[in-house]
């Protein structure tokens, strides 16, 4: 989609893509050690807020270092969360349920990520139906 409006080369593209797993990568690697410290409320908030301002740097990029500026967000946002959220439900499960807070967590996540994906497709698919 941006590729097409901003006019730039699928070299560019696979960049901007890349820079999400090294902003990924350094957020799981981060944000767990943080959220040790500082705590898991005062790690997550911002991550919340970073991932609102991704949504709205996407929303309205119009050029590669926006793309870029909005995966950072993203990256910062996703990484924490899963993160620092891990260790929030183990911290609440406890030692003696701590597994079972785990898979649960893994399965919401999973479960989300499925459910976001159904209704990006069905949206388009109402698009383009109206577009006819």
């Amino acid at each position: 989609m941006w590729q097409g409006e901003i006019g730039f080369s699928k070299g560019t593209l696979t960049v901007v893509f890349a820079a999400y797993i090294v902003g990924l990568t350094l957020s799981l690697l981060t944000s767990g050690v943080v959220s040790d410290r500082l705590g898991r409320r005062s790690v997550m908030i911002p991550a919340l807020g970073s991932a609102v301002i991704a949504c709205v740097a996407f929303a309205t990029a119009s050029s590669v270092a926006a793309l870029l500026v909005a995966r950072l967000c993203t990256d910062i946002a996703v990484g924490t969360i899963v993160s620092a959220g891990m260790a929030a439900v183990s911290d609440v499960a406890g030692p003696e349920r701590r597994r079972l807070g785990a898979l649960f967590y893994a399965l919401a996540l999973t479960l989300l990520a499925v459910a976001g994906g159904a209704v990006v497709i069905a949206a388009n698919r109402r698009t383009a139906d109206r577009s006819r």
